[in-house]
């Protein structure tokens, strides 16, 4: 529940910056210095994105874009680019894990990087082409849309 409603003000923030043009989600770059406690900031938050991805089985980069751009002030494109490379550390050392423990369905998954490789290159060119405030909204209203698939239905099961 906490995951979702993170999502979820994630997507309203990112859709306010699309219709209202906030200098955070729109400007090109990031910011010109982080400095020591910055970075610090940033590592500590990505070993917070990385416990909670690998509890909850959700990619990094669902809650990594939104921390660079919402707590960085680092830009949509930039953010995506940054995100998408710490993810494959990630997602390896996780897949490894995983499948040795014998939760992985080999098939599956060959089927889906069948797809997913040509997807992810056509959704990094139309993220290089589309304007950056078209390009926030898209992705705010993935995360709300994210948000709903995970907020809890029903009863929680009894332990």
């Amino acid at each position: 529940m906490i995951v979702a409603a993170l999502l979820l003000l994630a997507a309203a923030k990112e859709l306010h910056d699309a219709v209202a043009g906030s200098a955070t989600t729109i400007s090109p770059g990031g910011p010109a210095e982080l400095g020591l406690t910055g970075y610090l900031l940033m590592s500590l938050c990505g070993v917070g994105i990385g416990t909670l991805s690998g509890l909850v089985g959700i990619g990094g980069g669902l809650m990594l874009v939104p921390a660079l751009v919402l707590g960085f002030g680092i830009s949509q494109r930039v953010a995506q680019g940054t995100s998408l490379l710490a993810t494959l550390p990630t997602a390896m050392f996780g897949a490894a894990v995983h499948r040795r423990h014998g939760n992985v369905d080999l098939g599956a998954a060959g089927r889906m990087a069948m797809g997913g490789v040509p997807g992810v290159v056509v959704g990094a060119v139309l993220a290089l082409w589309l304007p950056q405030r078209v390009l926030a909204g898209l992705f705010g209203l993935v995360l709300a849309a994210l948000a709903v698939r995970l907020w809890p239905r029903g009863r929680a099961p009894e332990l």
